[in-house]
């Protein structure tokens, strides 16, 4: 059975003792409990596996529709996954059918995600909350095919060491398309503005082919202000037109960004925050129509991010109203904090 890589060793607090196992490696702030950690060694001794097993311990954002997610702990993706975006192979036990979701490597995360058809998977095999799904590396030697086991939750209202069955419901999903989907857990502490329970849906264009030099990274859209279909065309043509390596931020203007409010500012979703911007207050550069506008961008509450100071003579320069729709472009090879706005304004819907 091969060793997890020594990549794995490094101390910090995203990286736990208890994912350190010659038998498997568990996702990021993922924790077995006695009955759970008994129940996945009794699998893996009967598989015997090969390779290292990657744990993960199903939540809302990877089984709930519209679009979940699985994250990859980044290390374990550079050992055992392709070495950049593409389709992959899931398969099952006793299963003919394979499913095909999109890898998608994050160079600037430490995590990677299966997106698209792992809905596909999701409700096929009945995956809900507090499921364990193990996944195998194969001896396929281009790291594209995975062997999947699911330990289903016997109780699934239950939050304490329930058993667990291979077996169970399958999450409703009907008509519902394979974009991803992310829902914020509610903010505590200090209230700062009337979006504090916002959650992030990013998304894959509807529209593309399944061409792997066709994938394109997602674009977050804060889920208290969705997009019509109209909005999420013209989104999507704008987002293609870009073609940025990292996903854009969405934001849809309200009167607390641009209108009568006596404070404006903008908050980008937490999500987005937490993998692409820095994590302490700082100048941010907001370039738009050749012109640079210099913005503070504010880190509260340890997991918020704002856009202020500056933000008001952003708004006001380039005749920000509400309805208008701004994608954020992150500009990665700037020395600075830059962000490129793209403005859609509200008479294109």
């Amino acid at each position: 059975m091969a060793m997890a890589p020594s990549s794995y060793e490094n101390s910090g607090e995203d990286i736990f003792s208890e994912n350190v196992f010659l038998e498997y490696v568990l996702a990021y702030k993922c924790y077995l409990s006695k009955a759970q950690k008994k129940r996945v060694m009794e699998l893996i001794q009967e598989i015997q596996p090969e390779f290292t097993v990657f744990i993960s311990i199903m939540r809302r954002g990877n089984v709930r529709p519209p679009g979940p997610f699985l994250g990859i702990n980044k290390e374990y993706a550079n050992a055992h996954f392709p070495d950049k975006s593409t389709n992959v192979t899931l398969e099952m036990p006793d299963k003919s059918k394979k499913w095909h979701p999109k890898f998608y490597r994050r160079d600037v995360s430490r995590t990677c995600m299966l997106t698209g058809q792992w809905l596909d998977f999701v409700c096929d095999n009945h995956v809900q909350e507090g499921d364990i799904c193990l996944l195998l590396p194969t001896k396929d030697e281009i790291r594209c095919t995975f062997m999947v086991y699911v330990l289903h939750e016997t109780t699934h209202s239950s939050r304490g060491e329930a058993g667990f069955q291979m077996g169970g419901p399958c999450p409703g999903a009907s008509g519902v398309a394979s974009e991803i989907h992310v829902e914020e857990e509610p903010t505590t502490g200090e209230h700062v503005s009337s979006e504090s329970d916002m959650r992030e849906i990013p998304h894959e264009s509807l529209s593309r082919g399944d061409s792997d030099d066709q994938f394109e990274p997602p674009y977050f859209v804060p889920c208290k202000s969705p997009l019509s279909e109209s909005q999420k065309r013209m989104v999507e043509e704008r987002v293609r037109a870009i073609r940025s390596e990292i996903p854009i931020c969405v934001a849809v203007m309200k009167n607390n960004n641009v209108g009568v409010a006596q404070r404006w500012m903008l908050e980008l979703g937490s999500r987005y925050g937490s993998v692409y911007l820095p994590t302490k207050g700082q100048t941010i550069l907001l370039q738009c129509g050749g012109t640079t506008w210099k913005a503070k961008l504010m880190f509260h509450n340890g997991r918020r991010w704002f856009l202020n100071g500056g933000w008001p003579n952003f708004a006001r320069g380039n005749g920000l109203r509400v309805g208008d729709i701004c994608l954020f472009e992150l500009k990665k090879k700037d020395s600075k904090l830059t962000m490129a706005v793209h403005i859609i304004r509200r008479e294109k819907f």
